[in-house]
């Protein structure tokens, strides 16, 4: 069971630098690039490789999905292609290390599938599907050219497992990974700090609800770690970010049996996950995708007014938070994914519903920022990440 993606469309951000902030806000905005538009495509995440950023998502031609990847660098934005593939092709999450990337998704919603890039071009690598049902990845981290994770769901026909393989500089294969309730359970993001730490996040479903799921690698296996219950008839994490062994940050949101969304931060202190607290002025909002900045982190979401969504960044640092203004001229705009690349610049890519009906594009620059360490993450949800 796959979470969907939501609308046909696309927004490639990255925050400008501004002075004067009023209380409550960065010093940044979010504002858009000319000449960024890409018609009927959803951009799903987004990486840091050497000195410039990679773009991946599912682009539409009618009914027909197929990959798109792109490369942005001082505010100029290069589209480009994933080939290779004659069956639809979704791509959920992409990780950078070392000029390179690899990029996670699914074959026609019904095989798990992995791209590389090698600086140049995007090509298929063989994955270790444990078949034949419905299976898909959705999250991806790069520790280095021989040590890689992905993580999504495998179908076993009444639900889904998690999935998660394992690149170890040959090839990829699956690894054993715990589940959660009796039903169905899926990962959605990973991140690491080392080849013997690492962290999945996602969700598992318990009597009808969606409830969070967080797994660790401590080097041998993988182990479920108990997550607080934040309350609401659903609560799913959708991204994670490893800032070090006892600071990571995860991501999602709760729902009430209203339909009204409540934005979910956790933070694993080296003990146990604990919830933060998010800004209440927030709202009726959902968050998608974390990076770390070099004293915090930037999150991402959406946020729901009346018929509108509107798009959501948020830094945080030393315990406060402050808003990221996003300035979009559509009534709905979201955002699923987010990284701060090798300039320290904050990029974050997500969507758009334009008033006329035709989907677009946009890409901002800017807004610098402390540089992250050099804990690797998941580049975004897509969610994940997540989203």
């Amino acid at each position: 069971m796959r979470l969907p993606v939501w609308l046909i469309s696309v927004v490639l951000l990255t925050a400008a630098c501004i002075g004067g902030a009023g209380p409550g806000q960065s010093g940044c905005q979010l504002s858009e690039v000319p000449n960024s538009s890409a018609e009927k495509a959803v951009p799903s995440s987004v990486a840091a490789v050497g000195d410039y950023v990679v773009v991946v998502g599912t682009g539409y031609v009618g009914s027909r999905a197929g990959a798109f990847a792109g490369q942005g660098k001082d505010g100029v934005w290069t589209p480009g292609a994933i080939h290779g593939y004659t069956r639809l092709l979704e791509i959920d999450d992409v990780a950078g290390f070392h000029g390179e990337a690899w990029a996670v998704g699914a074959i026609g919603t019904r095989a798990p599938a992995i791209v590389r890039w090698d600086g140049n071009a995007w090509s298929p690598a063989t994955v270790g599907d444990p078949g034949p049902a419905d299976d898909g990845l959705a999250g991806v981290v790069a520790l280095s050219s021989r040590s890689a994770w992905a993580v999504g769901r495998h179908d076993v026909g009444i639900g889904s497992r998690t999935l998660i393989e394992r690149w170890d500089g040959h090839s990829w294969k699956p690894v054993p990974s715990p589940n959660e309730g009796a039903t169905s359970s899926a990962l959605k993001d990973v991140a690491a700090t080392e080849p013997d730490d690492g962290w999945a996040v996602g969700w598992f479903v318990e009597h009808g609800r969606y409830r969070t799921l967080a797994e660790h690698w401590d080097g041998t296996r993988w182990s479920v770690v108990p997550t607080p219950d934040p309350g609401g008839a659903d609560a799913l994490l959708s991204g994670v970010v490893a800032r070090g062994h006892d600071d990571v940050w995860a991501v999602g949101w709760t729902t009430q049996d209203d339909g009204t969304l409540h934005p979910l931060v956790e933070r694993w202190d080296g003990r146990a996950w604990n919830v933060v607290e998010t800004p209440s002025s927030l709202g009726d909002a959902a968050l998608s995708g974390i990076a770390a900045t070099g004293t915090g982190v930037v999150v991402v979401g959406r946020q729901v007014a009346g018929s509108d969504i509107h798009p959501v960044a948020l830094l945080e640092e030393d315990g406060a938070w402050t808003g990221v203004p996003v300035e979009v001229s559509d009534n709905s705009a979201w955002l699923t994914g987010v990284i701060v690349d090798a300039q320290r610049m904050i990029w974050a890519v997500g969507s758009r519903a334009p008033n006329n009906g035709l989907t677009s594009s946009l890409l901002v620059t800017g807004c610098s920022v402390s540089p992250p360490g050099t804990f690797a993450d998941a580049g975004s949800t897509g969610a994940a990440a997540s989203g």
